[in-house]
């Protein structure tokens, strides 16, 4: 059973802080733009993968030859970051395909950067390893090479926080 709570009688609201659009603006807490955002893009391998993530509904796993399209609508909708997740062609304990000069993340950021050259793209670090190997990953001379073939194809928010700041 739920308890319902009445406001005493007494009570006011303050609607001064309400009363026009101006002073709601002005006193807002949280504002928020398109320019705030950064879409993730999830890329694997393939020509004209379009599937839809069915735990993030409205989220796709796109191929490279999608992205150029995807790009362009990002920038028309004035968002001004990706984050990108590649998904390899397979998956190993040493995640070859994050430090590979032809990796599909590094391929996406060629294809971001030839259609939205202005749109930032940092990357998800850790590669697609199996189990308990993305922790120990972290330790070694692979996350280097990940980030330097990142940097290589362009990959701006390679080297700098989770967040992308730059």
């Amino acid at each position: 059973m739920t308890a319902t709570t009445r406001l005493p009688a007494t009570f006011q609201r303050f609607r001064r802080l309400r009363h026009s659009e101006a002073l709601r603006n002005l006193v807002a807490e949280t504002r928020l733009d398109a320019r705030d955002f950064v879409y993730p893009l999830f890329v694997t391998h393939g020509q004209g993968v379009r599937n839809e993530i069915a735990s993030m509904p409205g989220q796709y796993q796109l191929s490279l030859d999608q992205l150029a399209g995807e790009a362009r609508e990002l920038r028309d909708l004035s968002i001004p970051a990706v984050l990108l997740f590649g998904l390899p062609a397979s998956k190993d304990p040493f995640g070859h395909e994050a430090y590979a000069a032809d990796g599909i993340v590094q391929n996406a950021a060629r294809t971001l950067k030839d259609a939205a050259p202005a749109l930032c793209d940092p990357c998800d670090k850790i590669p697609g390893t199996k189990g308990n190997e993305a922790r120990e990953w972290l330790a070694c001379d692979r996350v280097r090479a990940s980030w330097i073939a990142q940097s290589r194809c362009g990959i701006g928010g390679a080297l700098r926080s989770s967040r992308g700041s730059r």
